[in-house]
């Protein structure tokens, strides 16, 4: 047969409204029931084309093809081989509109693979599986999933176990149903799905979950249940242990309650649910801890597995969690040989503790009836782990049970509760003292000054150029493999690319050309011919977007210039006032300044050439050594060029200004006394910040009526001192666009070159980042860490970027944050007073979230700077604390627990002496309610009366008695 006569066959008519099948279908069909071999062969090829054609009509020299593709497909299945027909089937998308028409041409390609003896070829079904996607959930590719499972029920053997396969199948209840009852061995694929990301969260509906239950229990005649309940529990418990997605979590958690296991389950399972216990989210540890004390209640719990259990809750941060192990273990303790383990004999080894006059409820002291029991000394130092716990007060409740079975404790346990006990607040040693007995004192709270210099506040590294361009080339072929899109631009890395290919390219193009040879043959998409010196024409690009499209610039002079006549390298042809210049489109941001600058490199190679690039920092820092500047002003002159405009201001910016006037000098001998004078102006640019509150409209959908909010955030706001002319785009960096304007997804990736853009001029790029610190992604760590190193004042502006990285969402940041404050406490540029005012300002004004910012300041605090965060929470709580009558801010308790912990260091160290008032804590501390702010506020209270009255205890002991915590 002619693929002519196929192709006129496979047309048919179109697809009727009513959903019926397809006539080019049916006559495919037809053919492909009748064809011979050799006519099967003969017609693969074209076959083959035609599918490639559907995938590319798209393309300029590529017809759209006449062919229907649910008759290709059923082409494919009548021509080609096992090996290539289900890639092809995936490249096609069934143009059926209604499931009748689907399952039509389903059922032609398995009539098709039948009649050719495929469809029990396990090859082919394990492909046509393995190729299942997520997105064949829509119309264009069920059909796909639908031939997998039709191909997969004529297999005989057991199923290939594919997760998007597998999610698909379930989502349809009344086919799993009916695929068990065919096929019971399929049940393998529920159970090894419930791991599978993704699967629990189809379990959030409870049809599926009422679907998997009620097969356990369906036992047909003489056969075993569909699903087995035994294998069922344990996959769910074991893709509780093994997943981490809360999204997947809640559905595997509620079919566990939905099986509700016994105690005889739970207890042949008792390693699993201590692992639960230990290791996952606090919402399913619980569940684990209230199976496990139920068994426990009924005396069928090892003592050995409440310890470990014990440990497991009381190291986690959670008080939830805390509190209700602590409640498992006051009846625990309290039970008569409930905790001792079966398998140890008396005199064994074990360390126990006999507990006189405690027992049952009622029962009387030893010699009264009724006898003492033991407790193994082993679960009391289970217990005594709780006293790691950072909250005082559930440090105060393990003391407290602890206490009365401290008499009876052996010199060994004795030594061990007393590590355990210098880990409690200062307030709470006088309870512990009575713990253990004053034989092993706990040691005084001491308070490790900030390491001078840390490793942050070292000096800054010089910048490294390439030294050959082989290294050079090397470095660029691996940035060009690993460039992450949505990462920041690593500032030094780019420098010193520029540099690199500007020395270079002056110095031996040639040698250069043949290192860049290997990867520009691979760069097929990289365009031809050399960039045009000005502003582009439309077969140019007008703006570039990354650092790749820039250095493509570069790329393409470098081999322009390896490409011409010797004689001609170093003539410019272009002025540099003339070069390549991209159009700033919207305010300013730090890859409008930057994007310009690279292209006038990418340019100036070819057109204007110079043997040395002026602005490549000294440092790592973006710091230009005036040295430097003046000696490479040197060489440029040397060699009769003139210097880049845009590369000689972000030279001139980076030098300090105490050093920029022999520079102007040699500026104005080899520019111009125009280029100088510009670059005073420019040097003589500056901004005063000031933070404003922000105040607008916002609308969002509630239901079914739009709801306007009034929304205020505090913004830093550039008020401009100087009034000369400057050139654009630099006018605008002492300026900042209208607030609310959102970054494009292309400027983001230039944010982190801010810092080194204006180095000495921290403030305004302090302005322009905190605006955009939500953009910077993954990359704000490195960029609030950027500023903090480089020189320069700190002000309202810098001091609010650093509350907005202490709020941020990514730990990451707030990490980074939290090192920057110590990068600038090590060089003495903190004021910690404001920083405290500020965040406590954005505290009351809902800016801030307090419990990122309590997480951030103690790492600080773990750090050595204690007295640093009591002085930045000195300042907050003041603006924090609620009036006597006021309802507290969120999370404000944590707060005044880091307080106390900063207060009770700084004491340790002799810096909290003198009045210390914080307005506003007696009233608080004084209220009737009990809460655990009222509680922390008296504990503050007492360590700063103490402090007043004089010198700090050498004990660490602050004056507040026990009974008030």
């Amino acid at each position: 047969m002619e693929f002519q006569d196929l192709l006129e066959a496979m047309k048919g008519r179109p697809w009727p409204r009513s959903g019926g099948p397809s006539g080019g279908v049916e006559q495919t069909v037809q053919i492909m029931l009748h064809l011979a071999e050799a006519e099967r062969r003969s017609l693969a090829a074209e076959v083959a084309a035609l599918v490639r054609a559907h995938t590319r009509w798209w393309q300029e020299d590529t017809p759209r093809p006449k062919a229907s593709e649910s008759a290709t497909a059923v082409a494919v299945a009548g021509t080609l081989t096992v090996a290539r027909l289900p890639g092809a089937l995936r490249r096609l998308s069934v143009d059926a509109p209604s499931r009748r028409a689907r399952q039509a041409v389903v059922t032609g390609i398995v009539q098709v693979l039948q009649a050719r003896g495929l469809i029990d070829d396990p090859r082919l079904a394990a492909e046509l599986v393995r190729r299942v996607r997520d997105w064949d959930r829509w119309d264009s590719g069920r059909w796909y999933f639908e031939l997998a499972r039709e191909v997969l029920l004529r297999q005989p053997g057991p199923p290939p176990v594919e997760v998007a396969y597998v999610q698909l199948w379930l989502q349809d209840h009344r086919q799993v149903e009916a695929d068990l009852r065919a096929r019971p061995q399929w049940s393998a694929l529920v159970m090894e799905a419930l791991a599978s990301r993704g699967t629990g969260q189809l379990l959030d509906g409870p049809d599926l979950r009422a679907l998997l239950i009620r097969l356990t229990g369906d036992r047909p005649p003489g056969r075993p249940a569909l699903l087995e309940r035994s294998e069922l529990l344990d996959a769910c418990i074991g893709a509780l242990q093994s997943t981490d997605r809360k999204v997947d979590l809640h559905g595997l958690l509620a079919l566990h309650e939905q099986l509700n296991p016994s105690l005889d389950e739970v207890h042949s399972r008792v390693g699993q649910y201590v692992s639960l216990i230990a290791g996952a989210p606090a919402f399913v540890a619980t569940v684990a801890q209230q199976r496990l004390r139920a068994l426990d209640e009924v005396g069928r719990l090892d003592a050995s597995v409440v310890e470990q259990a014990t440990t497991a809750v009381l190291v986690r941060p959670e008080k939830g969690l805390f509190r209700a192990q602590l409640s498992w273990l006051r009846p625990a303790l309290r039970r008569p040989g409930s905790v001792v383990p079966e398998s140890v004999a008396p005199g064994a080894g074990v360390l126990e503790s006999v507990v006189p006059g405690a027992g049952a409820p009622g029962a009387g002291a030893p010699g009264e009836g009724m006898p003492a029991f033991v407790v193994p000394e082993s679960l009391i130092l289970a217990v005594a782990v709780g006293l790691g716990h950072p909250d005082p007060a559930l440090q105060k409740q393990v003391l407290n049970l602890l206490i009365p079975y401290a008499t009876d404790l052996s010199a060994p346990a004795r030594a061990e509760l007393a590590v355990a006990v210098g880990a409690i607040a200062p307030d709470l040693r006088p309870l512990a003292a009575a713990l253990t007995g004053g034989e092993h004192s706990p040691p005084a709270l001491e308070a490790a000054p900030l390491p001078a210099p840390p490793p942050a506040v070292q000096p800054a590294q010089s910048l490294e150029l390439f030294a050959d361009a082989e290294i050079l080339a090397e470095e660029l072929a691996i940035f060009y493999q690993r460039w992450d899109s949505n990462g920041q631009v690593d500032f030094p890395q780019v420098e010193r690319f520029l540099a690199g290919l500007v020395a270079f390219s002056w110095q031996d193009p040639e040698r250069l050309q043949a290192a860049l040879n290997p990867m520009m043959k691979r760069m097929t998409w990289l365009p031809e011919g050399p960039p045009q010196p000005q502003l582009p024409g439309r077969d140019e690009f007008v703006r570039y977007t990354s650092v790749l499209d820039l250095l493509v610039l570069c790329l393409r002079s470098v081999r322009a210039l390896a490409a011409g006549p010797p004689e001609l390298r170093r003539q410019p042809e272009v002025a540099p006032e003339e070069l390549f210049h991209l159009e700033n489109k919207h305010g300013v941001r730090a890859g409008d300044v930057i994007l310009r600058r690279v292209a006038e490199v990418g340019a100036g190679i070819l057109w204007s050439p110079v043997p040395v690039l002026l602005a490549t920092p000294s440092t790592d820092e973006g710091v230009l050594e005036a040295a430097h500047l003046l000696s490479r002003l040197g060489l440029v002159e040397a060699a009769g060029c003139r210097p880049w405009p845009d590369d000689l201001r972000q030279a001139y910016l980076r030098v300090r200004p105490a050093d920029r006037g022999p520079v102007l000098e040699a500026v104005r001998r080899v520019a111009g006394e125009q280029s100088a004078s510009g670059l005073a102006a420019l040097g003589s640019a500056g901004s005063r910040t000031s933070l404003q509150l922000w105040t607008r409209q916002t609308r969002y959908a509630v239901h079914y009526f739009d709801k306007n909010e009034s929304r205020s955030d505090l913004l830093a706001v550039l008020h401009p001192t100087h009034s000369a002319e400057l050139p654009q785009p630099w006018a605008r960096l002492w300026r900042l666009p209208m607030p609310g304007a959102k970054m494009f997804f292309y400027d983001t990736a230039w944010l982190s070159c801010w810092p080194a853009i204006l180095p000495f001029d921290r403030e305004v790029t302090a302005a322009h980042l905190h605006r955009e610190l939500a953009e910077l992604n993954r990359g704000a760590d490195e960029v609030v860490l950027a500023h903090a190193r480089v020189p320069g004042p700190i002000g309202p502006a810098g001091l609010l970027l650093y509350c907005r990285a202490l709020d941020s969402a990514r730990a990451e940041t707030r990490v980074a944050a939290a090192e920057a404050l110590a990068v600038l406490l090590g060089r003495d540029e903190l004021d910690s007073p404001a920083l405290g005012h500020l965040l406590g300002r954005l505290a009351v004004e809902r800016q801030v979230k307090l419990n990122r910012v309590v997480d951030a300041l103690r790492g600080l605090g773990e750090a050595g700077a204690w007295p640093t965060v009591w002085a930045i929470l000195a300042s907050a709580l003041p603006q924090c604390l609620p009036a006597p009558a006021g309802e507290p801010l969120a999370r404000l308790a944590d707060v005044v627990a880091l307080a106390v912990e900063a207060a009770q260091h700084t004491q340790a160290t002799g810096e909290l002496l003198g009045h210390c008032p914080v307005d506003g804590l007696a009233e608080v501390a004084a209220r009737k309610s009990a809460s655990r702010l009222r509680t922390e506020a008296r504990r503050l209270s007492g360590i700063l009366a103490e402090a007043n009255k004089g010198p700090a205890d050498p004990a660490g002991l602050p004056g507040l008695a026990i009974g008030q915590v």
